[in-house]
């Protein structure tokens, strides 16, 4: 044989020699001895001793063969142990570690332990004898079974891998830990706890079955796995209830009693379970919750304290049915948090009052609070979640802030969230979209302080205002309705947006908005009631405003847009606009009354109809305010008289500076069968001079190409009328006899007596059959020479640019035109001339003209052009100002140069003006009103030069330069 060979065989031969060689080893001393002494040891049971120290190799036996006490005098490994019914004495383990490789049975004898440890690797059995602990751990690496005899745990640690079966063991715990990592069963016999913690840390699902012991300290440590309490009665907790560890877990059947304390560190989302705590001391209980909100929630919970008082810390929480039935709970700082679980819906019984509460879905939930449950957040309440949360029936006080923030869409239910808090609070849906975080029913009942509302909130269930103070508009906030018909009633606050997403939204009483109501699907049932928005109205739903007898106010201080691509049908409408008016995006009706109080009409193209039959003509309520935009306004008339220059007739119509209205009257013969009338307005900056035509024994010399067409339908028949045209802005009038309404190259009717001024002329036309209505009318003059119609100034502006005043003015057609005077003052009162700028004569084309004062007054300059003609006759504009008193607060804009985006960013949040000018004075971006601290004016359309944004806040006028360079 090779060496190397026999080398091999020797190692091997040596690392086999302890399973070959293993062998019996039984203590045979009859009296007491030490274990380490080879005499005690005998191979056979009762046989002479001598044999080797029991190995880790050797199976150890104690049995009626030697009866002696022993004493375990080092620390060492054998392959198992085996205490027989026989033996009689005692093994005392001192301060030696002792490993165990496969199993140990304990039937007789006795066994104290000392300080050392204990290693089973197998399992234990325990049918007879006396075990008493001492300060070391056991650790059983296997099942352990316990079926007669005394076990006394000691003070050290005792865990056991397996399954535990105690049945018939008087069982005493370790004073230190008891630790399960697989199932137990408690079937018959006596358990104490000793005072000490008994640790489920599970490497697997587990069952505690059998009785229902007592324990001191109980901890079940999230692994990731199950707990089933199938146990009979209820186990019950003395001192303290932990749950540990970094893993879910599910706690399951059963119930558990807590007389102490609930302690909760595992961090873990997704706790589970059916089992019952049942918190019912009658001394003072803490339940210190996890460090995060839903965090290691425990299972049902049933508060049922008789005495006593429980503290809440943290954020206690629960998966399952919560039942409060009596006792004193203080809140403290501490968030309760109802989250997700493995029931669902669970309900939520006893009126309580915590302090923040919290509902937290990541798996769809539906949490019922009971019809007679009212539960008080005397702080918070916050939804979170990615998945639906539905509060169905009773009552949640909120106190303190709303925080909304679960993403679901689904969310919905018909409990009541009441908001009643005596100070300031907030309703916050600043970090979720539209439909996200669906409310239930929502009141709001305050007796003090301010509701904040802001971001998006979405409501599926009634809305309902009592008392209190609402700010919607600071944060810019949008209510979304939508998920279940409802009602909103709302009279006494104000909205800011309004969203109506799906389903039937009735109001119950007015609804005011600051700012815009869209209606995106489903529909708006507003009754009899008044609806008032400051902002625009988009209606895209299919049949989305069921108008009913409901009036919509208009009364915003900007631009207002009315957006329904079906057209809109109101019952009655104002217009009550203090800023630039409103615009018609699309078509509409309005049935029964249309007051315009003030402010202009943009129809940009579209149609207003008053009226929607013969017998419902609908009624003009006429104040102020121009319709135009080349757009029509359609008018329902009866078979009725029309008196001359009455509002029964009066059609609005101009342009967005000058008012240019339309009378259509028959005083003496009115329609035989009523109809409509419609005017459409189309205005002109050029005049026509040829050829002349007669009107009467007079001819038109000239006349302005603005015009307005007016046509008939819906059966009209009959009657005679009149025709009167009154207006601003037609040009130099020396005297208004000059003036007739005309056709564009002919005449209709007779000329009547024209009234009014010069600056605001009434042209009158009579005897005008039906026939003769279906046609375009002009404004002509047959004097040329004191009645040219000269010159149409388009725009007149001024801005502050670095310390001076840029001045800027628009004309049409100018007739004989010399010059231009500009004039400044300080009060109106008096004006001074400043400069003289030339004009064009004669021209028929758009002409723009622009000069600087430069030692503008401090404070508010005012400024008119005087035009003379060329015959020495004079014309003045209207009177326009800038202030120079007061800046604006700091503004900054950026990039400058800048290529396809200014930013500009205001130091104070608030209401601003914002325009952009070329150099010409021309407007490329319309004024827009911005609500708040920064916006973004998109100009990558514009091409490279230089302009001008101007920016009005409180009365105050700044204009900065930027240049756009590509």
């Amino acid at each position: 044989m090779k060496p190397v060979l026999r080398l091999l065989t020797l190692v091997l031969f040596l690392s086999l020699s302890d399973s070959i060689f293993a062998a019996n080893r039984y203590w045979v001393s009859a009296v007491a001895s030490n274990w380490g002494n080879p005499a005690n040891w005998s191979a056979v049971s009762g046989g002479p001793g001598g044999a080797t120290v029991p190995g880790a190799a050797d199976a150890v036996f104690f049995n009626n063969g030697g009866l002696g006490n022993c004493t375990i005098d080092g620390s060492g490994t054998i392959l198992s142990i085996s205490i027989a019914a026989g033996y009689t004495g005692t093994l005392f383990q001192g301060a030696n570690n002792i490993s165990i490789v496969n199993n140990a049975g304990f039937a007789g004898g006795r066994f104290t332990a000392g300080s050392g440890n204990i290693t089973i690797g197998g399992n234990i059995t325990f049918s007879g004898g006396l075990f008493t602990g001492g300060s070391g751990n056991i650790t059983v690496g296997g099942t352990g079974s316990f079926t007669g005899g005394i076990f006394s745990g000691g003070a050290g640690n005792i865990t056991f891998a397996g399954n535990f079966t105690l049945n018939g063991t008087a069982f005493t715990s370790s004073s230190g830990v008891l630790e399960f990592d697989r199932s137990s069963a408690f079937t018959s016999a006596t358990f104490s706890n000793n005072n000490g913690t008994v640790r489920y840390n599970p490497t697997g699902n587990a069952t505690i079955s059998g009785i229902s012991p007592t324990f001191n300290i109980l901890e079940f440590k999230g692994n990731g796995y199950s707990f089933n309490m199938t146990s009979t009665g209820i186990i019950r907790v003395t001192k303290s209830l932990n749950l540990t560890g970094t893993s879910f877990y599910n706690l399951n059947t059963g119930t558990i009693n807590v007389q102490g304390d609930i302690s909760v560190t595992n961090t873990a989302a997704g706790c589970a379970g059916s089992a019952l705590i049942n918190i019912n001391g009658a001394g003072i209980q803490n339940f210190t919750g996890s460090s995060g909100a839903g965090l290691g929630a425990l299972p049902r919970i049933t508060i049922n304290k008789a005495s006593g008082s429980l503290n809440l810390f943290n954020f206690p929480s629960s998966s399952n049915t919560f039942n409060y039935i009596f006792g004193t709970v203080n809140a403290g700082s501490s968030t309760y948090c109802f989250t997700n679980g493995s029931a669902s819906p669970y309900t939520i019984s006893g009126s309580l009052g915590l302090n923040n509460i919290e509902f937290i879905a990541n798996t769809n939930q539906t949490f019922t609070i009971s019809a007679a449950t009212t539960l008080t957040a005397n702080g918070d309440l916050t939804m979170a979640g990615n998945k639906r949360i539905i509060l169905n029936t009773g009552k949640i006080n909120v106190n303190g802030n709303i925080f909304l923030t679960n993403t679901s869409t689904a969310g919905t239910g018909t409990a009541t969230i009441y908001i009643v808090g005596a100070g300031n609070q907030a309703m916050d849906g600043t970090t979720i979209a539209i439909s996200q975080n669906r409310l239930p029913n929502v009141t709001i009942n305050k007796t003090g302080g301010t509701l904040t509302m802001k971001g998006n909130i979405s409501v599926s269930r009634n809305w309902t205002y009592t008392s209190g103070t609402v700010d919607a508009t600071g944060f810019n906030s949008t209510v979304a309705f939508g998920g279940n018909n409802l009602n909103v009633s709302s009279a006494g606050m104000s909205f800011y947006n309004v969203t109506v997403t799906a389903n039937v939204i009735t109001l119950l009483n007015s609804m005011t908005l600051n700012n815009n109501l869209a209606i995106n699907a489903g529909r708006l049932a507003p009754g009899a009631n008044t609806v008032q928005i400051a902002g625009n109205w988009d209606n895209y739903g299919t049949a989305g405003f069921t108008e009913a007898t409901s009036t919509v106010n208009f009364i915003g201080s900007g631009l207002q847009t009315i957006t329904t691509p079906g057209g809109e049908n109101f019952t009655n409408l104002t217009v009550n606009n203090s800023g630039p008016g409103i615009q018609l995006n699309n078509n509409t009706t309005i049935a029964t009354l249309f007051k315009m109080t003030l402010g202009n009409i943009n129809l940009n193209g579209n149609t207003i109809s008053l009226g929607v039959s013969i017998a419902n003509n609908g009624t003009l309520n006429y104040a102020a305010g121009t319709m135009y935009g080349a757009g029509t306004f359609i008018r329902w008339f009866k078979n009725a008289l029309i008196p001359n220059g009455s509002v029964n007739g009066l059609f609005p119509m101009g342009t967005a500076t000058d008012y240019r209205p339309f009378y259509v009257s028959a005083p003496v013969a009115g329609p035989t069968t009523g109809g409509t009338i419609q005017v459409t307005y189309n205005d002109a900056t050029t005049n026509t001079t040829t050829p002349t035509y007669p009107d009467g024994a007079a001819t038109i010399q000239v006349r302005k190409d603005l015009n307005w067409a007016v046509a008939t339908a819906s059966g009209l028949a009959g009657g005679t009328y009149n025709l009167d045209v009154q207006g601003t802005g037609f040009g130099l009038i020396g005297a208004v006899s000059d003036l007739r309404l005309t056709l564009a190259a002919s005449v209709v009717g007779l000329p009547g007596v024209n009234a009014g001024t010069t600056i605001n002329p009434q042209v009158n036309r009579t005897g005008l059959t039906l026939a003769n209505l279906n046609n375009s009318f002009y404004i002509g003059s047959i004097n040329s020479v004191s009645t040219p119609l000269p010159i149409t100034l388009i725009s007149f502006t001024a801005s502050v640019v670095n310390g001076e005043v840029l001045l800027y003015w628009t004309t049409a057609a100018e007739i004989n035109n010399d010059y231009f005077t500009i004039q400044r003052s300080r009060d109106v009162a008096g004006w001074e001339n400043i400069q003289k700028v030339p004009g064009a004569g004669n021209s028929s084309t758009d002409h723009t003209y622009s000069t600087k004062d430069q030692s503008p007054f401090t404070g508010i300059s005012y400024y008119r052009l005087m035009q003379t003609d060329i015959d020495g006759k004079f014309t003045y504009s209207q009177v326009i100002s800038v202030n120079l008193g007061n800046k604006l607060s700091e503004i900054n804009l950026f990039p400058n140069p800048a290529t396809d985006r200014v930013n500009i960013l205001f130091n104070v949040s608030g209401k601003y003006e914002v325009a952009l000018l070329n150099s010409n004075g021309q407007f490329m971006i319309h004024p827009v009103l911005i609500n708040g601290l920064n916006t973004v004016l998109n100009v990558s359309e514009l091409k490279s030069g230089i302009y001008f944004i101007r920016i009005r806040h409180d009365g105050i006028q700044e204009t900065r330069k930027v240049l756009i360079s590509r």
